[in-house]
């Protein structure tokens, strides 16, 4: 398959090293021209030390290119910079493609989601183009994915067969993509697990203890498939590797992180 990623951060780097595997034709496209050669001559990226990446992926800052003819385009920005990235690409994008986001978190002031941002997009630019949109999210560490760490992914889409499919050009030895239909869900996963992460990091940090950061994460857990029950997501999928996998990721990393800090802090 031919495939554009949008987004040349540890990710998208990340993403690129599993699809050229796979034997996919992989272009990554960087917002800096200096950043995509610097990529493209070191076979290395500044925040995957010791990584040596594969040959094979091409690396540019021309979005036309990145997007050219494209059979899978997938968006691994940050999520402030969601929309110009969607906005810039959108003449672009071939059609009948498949768009994915890998990016997690919602807009501020609007709340949309990042597929809900790139549909507003290609809608605002007058193209009457034919389009799957596929949500992409779970316990993902860059650094452990281009390392071959065994990891799994979620690949939402309203298309079951379009979820198959994108979980099947992902699929290796060492990663496992699993379907969901429920790409709001998916998605609010991706971005409220992040809330309770930051605070079971901020509750060591205060010196407080497992059974406090336990009554955390459970009773986070509860309350983010609340919202998304109330939102009419099915709570499955916050019990699933979107929800509770995604959340038990970033929380003992926040807390090591915190806590680190914390006695540099008292030693200083």
């Amino acid at each position: 398959m031919k495939i554009g990623i949008l987004g040349a951060g540890t990710w998208g780097v990340g993403l690129a090293t599993i699809l050229v595997g796979n034997d996919h034709d992989v272009t990554v496209w960087s917002y800096s021209r200096a950043e995509a050669d610097e990529i493209s001559k070191n076979k290395a990226h500044r925040n995957l030390p010791g990584v040596v990446l594969p040959d094979g992926i091409r690396y540019t800052a021309d979005m036309e290119e990145a997007c050219a003819d494209k059979e899978l385009i997938i968006f691994v920005v940050p999520s402030v910079y969601m929309r110009d990235t969607a906005r810039a690409s959108a003449p672009y994008l071939p059609d009948g493609c498949i768009v994915a986001s890998a990016s997690k978190g919602m807009e501020k002031g609007t709340l949309k989601t990042m597929t809900d941002i790139i549909e507003d997009e290609i809608a605002a630019s007058g193209r009457k183009i034919k389009y799957d949109i596929v949500a992409l999210s779970g316990p993902t560490h860059a650094e452990e994915v281009v390392r071959g760490i065994p990891t799994s992914i979620v690949a939402a889409c309203k298309s079951e067969a379009v979820a198959g499919r994108v979980a099947e050009v992902f699929s290796n030895s060492c990663l496992r993509a699993y379907t969901n239909t429920d790409v709001l869900g998916v998605e609010l996963c991706g971005a409220l697990k992040n809330i309770i992460a930051i605070a079971a990091g901020a509750l060591r940090g205060v010196g407080l203890g497992d059974n406090t950061l336990a009554m955390l994460i459970t009773r986070g857990i509860s309350e983010m498939a609340r919202i998304g029950m109330a939102m009419g997501c099915p709570r499955d999928t916050f019990m699933g590797l979107a929800g509770i996998g995604d959340l038990s990721l970033p929380a003992p990393r926040c807390i090591a992180e915190t806590t680190a800090v914390a006695s540099l802090s008292a030693r200083v």
